[in-house]
């Protein structure tokens, strides 16, 4: 696959990505793109083979710290799991 492929494949996957988080009851209202940096560091993660639980992590720290999104009652648990099964899904 030549240079040009790759990027167009990582443009789709981050589009398929805000997708996702479009689906996701506590972003409604927000501005995905303005999580592009976070999509950036998933990638990164999903693509050294991480855990549910670091996910988890990152996701919770990510929109509570960074962005300033209330993490009561948010089971980002549930949403690593999401990210996860959709990022399996894309690269069996």
């Amino acid at each position: 696959m030549n240079k040009r492929e790759l990027h167009r494949r990582a443009q789709f996957r981050v589009k398929e990505m805000r997708q996702l988080f479009r689906t996701w009851d506590f972003l409604q209202g927000h501005a995905i793109e303005d999580y592009d940096s976070l999509i950036n560091k998933l990638f990164q993660l999903l693509n050294k083979g991480t855990d549910e639980e670091k996910l988890a992590a990152v996701l919770s720290t990510e929109f509570i710290v960074t962005y300033g999104i209330s993490g009561y009652e948010i089971n980002f648990e549930h949403y690593a799991e999401d990210l996860l099964d959709w990022w399996e899904e894309r690269n069996l």
